[in-house]
């Protein structure tokens, strides 16, 4: 089965989904925050553009103002993991589990719907915590290239 989808996809392409080049997509939706003291918040996050690229198996965030891109999920003490296929793309990090805070991260999109799920969790020794969830709707884009000459240094 999983073979007849490769094959599908390939010849709907005319590529093999393992070489797919970078894909971007812009997501808007809806951000919450909530936290172990009960308190909520929701508010609409303006468009934010993600960037896939199977080939070097990396999810990255454009930083529009600052002409950059940031890791999305990308945990420099922990264990990441990234993976792009031609219906979803996951990449989720979690901290070493001696941390304080413990920091997990998790984003996904489902490539057939157009949606997408963001959160990042801190929890702290003694039970305190707070999470943010970007619950978002995504349409394919063009890859941002940025103006190097934009930036004071």
């Amino acid at each position: 089965m999983k073979l007849a989808l490769i094959l599908t996809a390939s010849l709907a392409t005319g590529s093999m989904p393992d070489r797919e080049g970078p894909v971007a997509i812009a997501c808007v939706g809806t951000s919450t925050a909530t936290s172990d003291s009960g308190r909520g918040k929701s508010d609409d996050i303006p468009q934010q553009v993600f960037v896939f690229d199977a080939a070097t198996e990396s999810v990255r965030r454009a930083l529009e103002p600052r002409q950059e891109f940031e890791e999305v999920c990308g945990s420099t003490k922990g264990l990441r993991f990234v993976s792009i296929s031609p219906g979803l793309v996951t990449a989720s990090s979690e901290d070493p589990s001696d941390s304080n805070p413990l920091w997990t991260c998790k984003f996904e999109v489902d490539r057939m719907a157009g949606e997408a799920t963001y959160s990042l969790r801190g929890e702290w020794k003694g039970g305190r915590f707070h999470e943010f969830v970007w619950e978002m709707t995504c349409r394919k884009t063009e890859v941002p290239v940025f103006d190097l000459s934009k930036r004071k240094f």
